[in-house]
């Protein structure tokens, strides 16, 4: 396949070079197209603990990963971090009540540290407590980051740093399995089973 780097630097692609979210669509359009890329959800490698958690912010892609652990024999227990941003509170009512409606053990963990501070984007902010938080879990965390989020990252990195950072398969106790898989697949995976997704408003925001 074409490298990333080589595809971002392609002279056709110059008009979109400060759009690194139309970069994005258009790879992972021509991904496809070119590739025959399978709709179906696929584990990046076989997971062996049965018992499992699953870090699930309520979108598509964790929701997908949830439900798609428990089809293929896993034992996954739901795993919430309340950011104490504005939209935790309704983010972990949605988990909740979603683990209740589909018989899933539950775990919250909140935030109560102190305030962001200034030199830290809110993304970069949350991530870090969140890992933080993972690491004190006692078993295997699935993460639900997506073939776009690899490619996002990459492409992100590359137009900022000049160099493309790749998402990692494994880090330390936590494990992303959908790697091969786009938001596209989650989505539709979710859609044949007629369960909803919780939509963050931070998606849109060019803060985050």
């Amino acid at each position: 396949k074409t490298s990333l780097g080589r595809f971002i630097t392609s002279g056709i692609l110059v008009p979109y070079r400060s759009k690194p979210r139309v970069l994005l669509r258009i790879y992972l359009t021509l991904n496809r197209l070119c590739y025959n890329t399978s709709m179906k959800l696929k584990f990046v490698s076989q997971i062996h603990k049965q018992d499992v958690y699953v870090a699930c912010s309520g979108g598509a892609d964790s929701l997908a990963l949830l439900h798609f652990a428990r089809q293929k024999g896993l034992n996954p227990i739901l795993w919430h971090f309340n950011h104490a941003d504005d939209n935790a509170a309704s983010e972990e009512y949605f988990c909740v009540n979603h683990a209740k409606d589909f018989s899933f053990s539950v775990m919250i963990d909140r935030y109560t540290g102190p305030a962001k501070p200034l030199r830290k984007s809110p993304k970069e902010f949350y991530r870090d407590i969140r890992y933080e938080a993972m690491q004190k879990l006692n078993k295997t965390v699935l993460i639900g980051h997506t073939l776009d989020d690899v490619v996002e990252g990459y492409l992100f990195s590359f137009l900022r740093y000049g160099e493309g950072y790749m998402i990692p398969y494994q880090r330390d106790n936590a494990i992303r399995p959908l790697l091969l898989n786009t938001k596209e697949d989650c989505t539709e995976f979710l859609q044949k089973k007629n369960i909803r997704w919780y939509e963050d408003p931070t998606n849109t925001d060019v803060r985050y």
